[in-house]
């Protein structure tokens, strides 16, 4: 039983990685798709900028 368990975890766990894989691919297609409909250049601003300010 124990071995069936461990299967099905580690099966969970490769649908889990596949997924949130997917999600990032798509959320930077999306920010790729707005970049070239506006045509504006990619600005790049660091996290820590951004809390200073």
């Amino acid at each position: 039983m124990e071995q069936t368990e461990s299967l099905g975890n580690e099966t969970h766990e490769k649908e889990r990685q596949k997924k949130a894989i997917v999600a990032v691919a798509r959320k930077l297609a999306v920010i790729m798709h707005k970049m070239l409909e506006s045509k504006k250049p990619f600005e790049r601003t660091d996290e820590k900028e951004k809390i200073a300010a």
